[in-house]
């Protein structure tokens, strides 16, 4: 079996799914899904949709017009996003620049060599979760159309560089949408600790947010 792999899918696919599964388990609902699920094994017709109560929106919408700024000048992703404090350090932080206290992995393989060409400015609408969601869920009231990228964020941070106790768009745990350069949806998160930012990112279906949590989409004909 390839890494990464399950059979002929991705495991980025089939963790949320399998998540959200174990998690219907462990609820109240679940001796009636179980018996479902051993229908299934049996090969007989079998019913695993939600109850009514489960059917609920994901979202509330807190500010409908955050305007990004246009790319003027080729983004160039690794001169905006690197590690300037704490202990691993790539450039010092001067004063007026945005903290970056992290920078993962993930994030460095989909985005670590990106440059955006220029564009015009758009906005962006924000959105509280009201329960916990998994990417897909949120995409289905926002829209997978609906993305803004990173010259975008980084605008963002720029407004709220030391943090989101500095009035601005972003909270402390924050969802974006981002297309990697090879065409992939991506689930970028940027979470502010006592230091710093933190950035990271996911493929979808495979990261699930907490209530409270922002995220963005792009609004729809700008």
């Amino acid at each position: 079996m390839s890494k990464g792999m399950l059979g002929l899918l991705s495991l980025s696919d089939v963790r949320g799914p399998m998540n959200t599964l174990e998690d219907a388990l462990a609820g109240e609902r679940g001796p009636e899904i179980l018996e479902e699920l051993k229908k299934f094994n049996r090969g007989e017709p079998c019913n695993l949709q939600k109850s009514p109560k489960e059917i609920q929106k994901v979202l509330l919408l807190m500010n409908a017009n955050i305007n990004i700024p246009a790319v003027t000048t080729p983004f160039v992703v690794a001169d905006h996003f690197y590690i300037n404090i704490g202990p691993n350090v790539v450039k010092e932080w001067k004063p007026g620049e945005v903290k970056i206290a992290g920078i993962g992995i993930a994030f460095q393989k989909f985005f670590g060599n990106q440059v955006i060409a220029k564009r015009d400015g758009h906005t962006l609408s924000s959105y509280k979760i009201l329960q916990r969601a998994y990417d897909k869920a949120i995409l289905k009231e926002v829209g997978i159309q609906t993305r803004t990228d990173l010259a975008g964020i980084n605008a963002l941070m720029a407004l709220q560089p030391e943090g989101p106790h500095k009035k601005g768009a972003l909270g402390v745990r924050n969802a974006f949408h981002i297309i990697d350069d090879t065409g992939t949806v991506r689930v970028v998160f940027l979470d502010w600790s006592d230091v710093g930012w933190g950035v990271g990112a996911d493929g979808l279906g495979g990261y699930q947010w907490d209530a409270g949590s922002l995220v963005f989409a792009r609004n729809s004909g700008n």
